[in-house]
């Protein structure tokens, strides 16, 4: 996201977000202003079904290198995820949420096809995953990014820079 889009999108303390998510951005703890999107009826779920083969289709779509069969090796190890899809059914968006089991949870593999990025989409898909995390009792919801995606993570969905580490467990192919 562009410096000018996240200033756009963050004014102040008020997120600027499509109408339609307003209220999921906004029980979040977020204040929202409401804005309209050309995509403005996508629909926003938690926990519905999405197969891997949406999964691998939506990563290639930005290309990604997917691995078919992980979403299936990785569902039962999820709190939940948030899906978007467009009127005609279509998985827009996507984004996993890891956890421990108890006060920690993780978002992890935050997708938003091309054609609706910059729209607020994305935004709202991490919104609806903190309020969902929230209300299963997380005390912390973590996510790790590239210095590409601060403006998103930071500005637009209200997560706090921190301190981490990280140790690399396989070689590079």
């Amino acid at each position: 996201m562009s410096g000018e889009l996240a200033e756009l999108l963050f004014q102040g303390a008020a997120l600027l977000v499509p109408r339609r998510f307003a209220d999921a951005v906004a029980g979040c703890g977020a204040v929202v202003q409401p804005w309209l999107m050309a995509d403005d009826d996508a629909q926003i779920s938690w926990r519905s079904t999405v197969s891997d083969a949406e999964l691998v289709e939506l990563t290639e779509s930005h290309g990604g290198s997917p691995l078919p069969g992980w979403w299936d090796r990785l569902r039962e190890h999820s709190l939940g995820w948030v899906t978007a899809r467009s009127p005609a059914g279509q998985l827009v968006g996507f984004v996993n949420v890891a956890w421990d089991g108890g006060d920690h949870a993780f978002l992890i593999d935050t997708k938003t096809r091309p054609s609706h990025q910059h729209r607020g989409l994305g935004t709202a898909v991490v919104a609806r995953a903190v309020q969902e995390s929230r209300a299963a009792g997380c005390e912390w919801l973590f996510v790790d990014f590239g210095p590409d995606l601060t403006p998103f993570y930071i500005e637009s969905c209200g997560f706090e820079p921190t301190p981490a580490g990280l140790v690399r467990l396989k070689e590079r192919s």
